[in-house]
């Protein structure tokens, strides 16, 4: 790995960072505090806190007492949710979402838009780019208090070319630089990943899941899944951690999964497999009998025989899944997601068949459905963005691809790739990594 000093500039942004995230975690602190936690002298956090405070990035409130302390009173800080607005763009089969939240992850504004399957880039780009428009003149809103766009996609994404490689059905051609075509576009920063590491992100960013390796499942339409390992979203060498629905399984499907494989766990597991076997096994003149999730699983409780065993089987495989993961990467948590797991009868006979010959095993490893399912779908593609921008320092981002590239580095590393809000915030030269 290559290796290469930091300076000045670099490390003020790293410790901005740290400081968003204080106060991210902990909704507020004193400088105090600040200075505390991150081991800062009192006067470099002052000067960064001031800094930040001018540029609208922090707000004060009024003076408390600490708890336990007596003595002076201390001002709380805040970070300043309703200024900057962070845009977000999931995009999965059939269906485009466009949203718009502020730095708290507050959804300010939300639209769908049904698209093609298999849906042509260059449509795709132009509805983006029409939504973006109409949301900026609709509401009035400045480029300047836009940080970015965040943006999420089904299947296999490359974080550091920003590209997505395959989308499995969703977008027709293959290997498209997204992020960078739609920074293009739009004339602002944007960051691409995988639809269900964002879940996973927004599940830690709204309810600061201090859980630091977790496996989170999501069974919607198909079957995804993300890994986080000592506090990191893996994305993997090639963008394709973790595609759990592809991987193979012993029954061998007469049709094609979308990734063009026959033995995927999504032909057997996920929620369209479950309605598409279900409806063929059980052909009626009312086509619609069996098109739903929820009639299928009311017959189930009913005590149909036929569509009992498709729910057995399904349930089956995916608990041998998770289960190989639970061996094989040792999470604390695995988190189940999705509208399949709405149903408590599916769920039921999940940890049945995850608890055979496992009990010992989920000792160590809470396997749980996530208590805030469904509830990220219009604001996971934000929580990217300014995530981002937190990382950042809270300096808005250029083109990440293009910049990063040119000085040599992978997109996760943010060294010098920032535009200022702020210009005298840049031109001061002064250390502030001394310890108290």
């Amino acid at each position: 790995m290559k290796q290469q000093g930091n300076n000045m500039l670099t490390i003020k942004k790293l410790n901005r960072a740290l400081l968003l995230r204080l106060l991210h975690r902990n909704e507020s602190l004193s400088r105090k505090q600040l200075s505390e936690n991150m081991k800062l002298s009192p006067a470099a956090i002052s000067m960064i806190v001031s800094e930040m405070l001018d540029e609208g990035l922090l707000v004060s409130g009024k003076a408390r007492s600490r708890k336990g302390t007596v003595g002076r009173k201390e001002i709380p800080l805040f970070i300043r949710g309703d200024y900057y607005i962070s845009l977000g763009i999931s995009i999965n089969i059939g269906e485009l979402i466009f949203s718009a939240t502020d730095l708290k992850g507050k959804i300010l504004y939300a639209s769908n838009k049904t698209i093609p399957n298999n849906v042509d880039s260059e449509y795709l780009l132009s509805c983006i780019e029409e939504e973006f428009k109409s949301f900026v003149e609709e509401q009035k809103i400045s480029t300047d208090r836009l940080i970015g766009a965040g943006i999420i996609v089904r299947g296999i994404v490359n974080q550091d070319t920003q590209v997505s490689v395959d989308s499995f059905g969703c977008i027709r051609e293959k290997n498209i630089p997204l992020g960078e075509m739609l920074s293009e576009r739009l004339g602002i920063f944007t960051c691409i990943d995988n639809n269900v590491r964002g879940i996973l992100r927004a599940h830690r960013f709204y309810y600061n899941d201090t859980s630091s390796n977790a496996f989170l499942v999501r069974c919607e339409k198909g079957i995804g899944a993300a890994v986080m390992i000592d506090g990191n979203i893996i994305n993997g060498a090639n963008g394709m951690c973790s595609e759990f629905g592809h991987i193979p399984t012993c029954e061998i499907s007469d049709k094609p999964c979308k990734c063009g494989g026959f033995s995927c766990l999504e032909l057997i597991a996920s929620p369209s497999a479950i309605v598409e076997k279900v409806s063929e096994a059980m052909k009626t003149n009312n086509s619609k009998e069996f098109d739903k999730l929820s009639n299928i699983i009311e017959y189930a409780q009913k005590g149909n025989k036929t569509i009992i065993d498709i729910i057995e089987n399904a349930a089956k495989h995916l608990a041998i899944g998770i289960k190989g993961v639970v061996l094989t990467l040792d999470p604390k948590q695995v988190v189940l997601y999705g509208s399949l797991f709405t149903h408590k009868y599916y769920i039921d006979r999940l940890f049945h068949y995850i608890n055979e010959d496992f009990d010992n095993r989920l000792e160590v490893t809470d396997i749980f459905v996530s208590p805030y399912n469904m509830q990220f779908e219009q604001s996971a593609a934000s929580v990217l963005c300014i995530e981002r921008f937190f990382d950042n320092g809270g300096f808005i981002l250029k083109s990440m691809s293009h910049e990063a590239t040119q000085i040599g580095m992978k997109t996760d590393d943010f060294s010098s790739v920032f535009i200022p809000i702020c210009v005298a915030s840049c031109d001061m030269d002064f250390s502030i990594t001394e310890e108290e």
